[in-house]
């Protein structure tokens, strides 16, 4: 993907850095979690692949890099949240494309995604987003989506 392209030159890469620096201890963070849960944590992200090189969970490009084909059908008519969820990706994160979150851990954050490019609208309407983690050296967020009922 792009970002492994680039990978080479992360020592300039002044946005990236932080999150780069911290990724063990986010990894180990992120550890503590998924020990909570039933399943294993699985991450839809809506960056250009950087979650994807310095975490070790699973996770899903939100933005279209390598998806399988049915996942490219579901993007392309707004609904790759529902297959994402389907295959047990709760949870969601962007480090270069949401938004300063000023909220506690545990809040909801809907309100913080209203604008953003890669969500569309049956998805804000079917979704909840919470603030389940949050790397402040960083600004690497992890946020649940939960089923609107």
């Amino acid at each position: 993907n792009s970002y492994i392209n680039s990978k080479q030159y992360w020592d300039n890469d002044l946005k990236n850095k932080p999150f780069i620096k911290n990724s063990e201890k986010i990894n180990d963070d992120l550890l503590k979690i998924e020990s909570k849960l039933n399943n294993k944590l699985k991450i839809v992200s809506y960056d250009d692949g950087i979650i994807n090189t310095y975490l070790n969970y699973n996770v899903m490009s939100g933005l279209g890099f390598a998806l399988d084909v049915d996942a490219i059908k579901e993007k392309n008519k707004g609904k790759l949240l529902d297959i994402a969820y389907e295959r047990g990706y709760k949870y969601i994160t962007s480090l270069n494309y949401i938004a300063y979150i000023d909220e506690p851990v545990g809040s909801n954050v809907n309100k913080y995604l209203k604008r953003t490019f890669w969500l569309s609208d049956h998805e804000r309407q079917k979704y909840n987003f919470t603030l389940v983690y949050r790397d402040k050296e960083s600004d690497f967020n992890l946020i649940r989506i939960d089923k609107i009922k």
